[in-house]
């Protein structure tokens, strides 16, 4: 019987340390295909990365990523269309047609032939002064070309910094008025400054592969944000947080063996940052290395010791995954003392002591869940269970009762902080004082909340800023906050929404 309990608790906690998977109706929503100007940009991310060194399996994991909004047909469309723009009067900027010749050149296939052509025709249809020695693009190419001895079919550098991009890292396409290179005075001129500016260029790049790379990852197109996080790498590889985003993003294809070496990178970066070692601890879990899982919460909680999410998980690796339920109950406690108000983290407790038949604590454990949130049905149900074991057949059957309820619908209203904070001050003051008093408690809640955000506490941040948003001055304020904290947790959906209603007004 107890087995049989066990295996049954076991699948109802190993729910509240899995991150939630996207509802069904996300999985199955049809995606619209790229538009012509989508095409363009991620398009120019490709050439980038090939820029960069890519071979060609990232280019296949990269139009694998797109491949439910642009199969090869649309992207020769494209390429179609961009071909008709330029022979109509648009220009490709040097290095940009030198791009489409190295992609033609490491690919195969008929996009890769097809971005070819349109290199080279751009390439031959480029005014000739662009190709002189005054022209730095054409001077560097050919200094590459006589260190190599060997050059492109094309007879220009294969790899050229792309003064085409934009401080976003976008490319853009000039129209035939626009000039193609500085004269010699102003290159002359600003020689001086070379050094500080292309660390500038470098910089802004790698702030816009980043940026990429977490749009992307706010979308759920995480093999895309991998993409953009290995471009952000082959950039600056000794960026903290380049490689714990793409950790993240790695985890979240389920990649977790490569997740591990990328926060391990970050690490060696940055060995006394918490949330790293969390995350990594969180991946070992995943792929069942539950000492080295709990290692990691460990080094983690040594540097901030109030992270409740890294005790809870600690003891779930120490009781799920290694049956010291000793241990785990021991790091629900401390989990407990930092979050008295978090019903999950009060059942996870019954269940340690559930598992060793301490059947009176267990109970004292899920009401105190229930007194938090009077809907949790699990608690409810593991209530019953303990009951039956102590012969309490009467009260068991009570709870049942409630449990039948709960199925019918009849939900038991939850307790609103910020409603209670709004009706004690109504008590002082029904017209102005009320609403000046919640005001306060709601600033001083925020306040709360970014110490607790500031201290990496995201559990406790995130009910700090539940119960400011209600009556906070700045609710648009909260909400963003709010955002950034549920996208720690890595909710990412509770973030979007929470961004979302930011940018509709904050009304609620």
């Amino acid at each position: 019987m107890l087995g049989r309990f066990m295996q049954w608790l076991t699948e109802r906690i190993r729910g509240l340390f899995i991150s939630p998977k996207p509802p069904s109706n996300l999985l199955v929503r049809p995606t619209p295909p790229l538009t012509d100007a989508e095409c363009e940009a991620f398009f120019f991310q490709l050439l980038d990365g090939v820029a960069m060194g890519w071979g060609s399996g990232d280019i296949q994991r990269f139009f694998a990523a797109l491949a439910n909004r642009a199969d090869e047909a649309r992207w020769i469309s494209w390429l179609k269309h961009l071909d008709v723009r330029l022979e109509t009067g648009e220009v490709l900027p040097m290095p940009i047609a030198q791009k489409f010749v190295r992609f033609g050149e490491v690919a195969s296939g008929t996009i890769a032939q097809r971005a070819l052509d349109i290199g080279t025709n751009a390439i031959a249809r480029a005014p000739k002064a662009s190709k002189s020695k005054s022209d730095p693009l054409a001077a560097s190419a050919a200094a590459s070309d006589a260190n190599t001895g060997e050059g492109s079919p094309t007879g220009l550098a294969s790899t050229i910094p792309d003064p085409g991009a934009n401080g976003n890292g976008d490319h853009t396409i000039t129209s035939v008025d626009q000039p193609q290179a500085e004269n010699t005075e102003t290159v002359l001129s600003t020689a001086e400054n070379t050094s500080e500016s292309d660390l500038s260029v470098v910089a802004q790049e790698l702030e816009a592969w980043i940026e990429r790379g977490q749009t992307q990852a706010d979308r759920q197109k995480f093999a895309s944000a991998l993409l953009a996080f290995d471009c952000a790498v082959a950039i600056d590889a000794n960026c903290r947080d380049v490689w714990m985003y793409r950790g993240d993003a790695l985890a979240e294809l389920k990649r977790a063996k490569e997740a591990v070496k990328s926060y391990e990178r970050a690490l060696e970066i940055d060995p006394k940052a918490a949330t790293l070692w969390s995350r990594l601890g969180d991946v070992q879990y995943e792929l069942k290395r539950y000492a080295l899982a709990i290692q990691s919460w460990k080094r983690a909680l040594n540097i901030n010791n109030r992270d409740s999410q890294a005790w809870a998980n600690q003891g779930i690796a120490q009781g799920l995954g290694l049956g010291n339920w000793a241990e785990a109950i021991a790091c629900w406690e401390k989990a407990v003392e930092i979050e008295p108000e978090n019903s999950d983290l009060w059942f996870r407790l019954g269940v340690g002591h559930g598992a060793l038949e301490n059947w009176e604590l267990a109970i004292v454990n899920w009401d105190q869940a229930l007194i938090h949130n009077p809907n949790f049905k699990d608690a409810l149900v593991n209530k019953s269970v303990a009951l039956q074991k102590l012969g309490r057949t009467d009260e068991a059957e009570a709870v049942n009762a409630q449990i039948q309820s709960l199925e019918a619908g009849n939900m038991i209203p939850m307790p609103d902080p910020a409603t209670e904070l709004a009706a004690s001050a109504t008590l002082i003051d029904e017209n102005s004082a009320a609403e000046t008093n919640a005001q306060e408690e709601a600033d001083d809640f925020f306040e709360k909340g970014l110490e607790q955000y500031e201290q990496q506490n995201f559990q406790a941040a995130q009910r700090f800023f539940q119960r400011a948003i209600d009556h906070h001055r700045d609710p648009i304020l909260v909400l963003r906050y709010q955002g950034l904290t549920w996208k720690e947790l890595r909710q990412r959906e509770d973030a979007i929404a929470c961004w979302d209603e930011g940018v509709g007004g904050g009304t609620r």
